[in-house]
């Protein structure tokens, strides 16, 4: 989702506040992309330093719609698995892809599914859209880079 870069709140900056992050927060964890966020996309700069595990599809099924210049996808049981990239990704990551994704404004819904990755089966963070889709296209099982419209977003500065 393009959104304008807005100032993050000072507690926001564990380098600034003081605090201190937990080893918790610093083990790996995976993420199943299917949009803008993927490898040759507008923001795939919000993974730089993570660890791509290769390609991947969900396992539940799902439906993507184009939500005017990116992707949306919703659960849904008569749809298709859905194509995309799996990747290990760290708490700073998550917290921009968080960010990105508009978590706090309730456009995308974070969860845990099962993503397939060659012969094998993982849980994996995923994204879904969490808006009304009546009037938004279909687009099938995968995001074209054709339809990677929009500009780059910029990473917001200072930590999340």
């Amino acid at each position: 989702m393009q959104r304008p870069v807005s100032p993050v709140p000072e507690e926001l900056h564990p380098s600034r506040s003081g605090a201190r992050l937990s080893p918790q927060a610093l083990l790996p964890m995976k993420l199943f992309i299917y949009g803008s966020l993927k490898r040759g996309f507008s923001n795939h700069h919000f993974l730089a330093g993570q660890t791509y595990l290769g390609d991947a599809f969900t396992i539940p099924t799902g439906r993507l719609y184009d939500c005017h210049g990116y992707p949306g996808l919703i659960a849904c049981e008569d749809g298709t698995p859905i194509q995309g990239e799996l990747w290990e990704i760290d708490s700073a990551c998550e917290r921009l892809t968080d960010w990105l994704e508009d978590i706090d404004q309730g456009i995308y819904v974070r969860q845990t599914w099962s993503i397939r990755v060659g012969d094998e089966i993982a849980q994996a963070l995923i994204y879904l859209y969490a808006r009304p889709v009546t009037g938004l296209t279909s687009v099938g099982p995968e995001w074209k880079k054709a339809a990677d419209v929009l500009p780059p977003c910029p990473i917001p500065e200072g930590n999340l």
